[in-house]
């Protein structure tokens, strides 16, 4: 019975040592000494004010569906953002429209589009910051050429999106055809 309680810290113990076997630990000491860190508090700073104004994002696309107050959907979405980085995959969105959900009793449906919305607003703005910096700097060829079809699948995407939104009655009435 106590075997079952301590195996899992037990392996994950065993690959902590694996994974951190062969580091010069010296060396790492030197880098952390050689940090600046009075940069960290900026960076700090930004990221949190990022997260905010993320959040207010996700708030004014979830305001139809349900109206959230700010520090609310802040911390929620704080705990997201952690997942996201702790976890592989971008899981911390499931996180999320699991938060959201059991929280404020909508469907995950809701939640989930949400959080679509703001990935493709995300992958729109990633486009037009490389677009920007295309006038700046000359890119590799190999992005150039996938540039394009990146920018038109995510603007199809979006242009898809409004559609349904715009003509939800015809779209419903497209599905029960089939």
């Amino acid at each position: 019975m106590k075997i079952k309680r301590y195996l899992p810290f037990l392996i994950g113990l065993v690959l902590l040592i694996i994974c951190f076997y062969d580091y010069d630990y010296r060396r790492i000491n030197s880098i952390i000494q050689g940090v600046n860190y009075y940069i960290l508090f900026p960076v700090l700073a930004f990221e949190v004010v990022n997260l905010y104004v993320r959040s207010q994002r996700l708030r004014v696309i979830l305001n139809p569906i349900i109206r959230i107050n700010g520090a609310s959907i802040f911390s929620y979405y704080s705990i997201g953002s952690f997942a996201n980085a702790a976890l592989p995959a971008l899981s911390g969105q499931v996180v999320r429209t699991l938060l959201f959900a059991r929280k404020y009793k909508i469907t995950k449906t809701s939640i989930a589009t949400g959080a679509i919305l703001e990935t493709l607003f995300d992958g729109l703005c990633l486009f037009g910051l490389m677009i920007g910096i295309s006038f700046m700097v000359k890119l590799p060829e190999w992005l150039i050429t996938w540039k394009f079809g990146i920018g038109i699948v995510v603007i199809s995407i979006a242009g898809l999106l409004v559609l349904v939104s715009y003509n939800n009655r015809f779209i419903s009435r497209l599905c029960g055809r089939f």
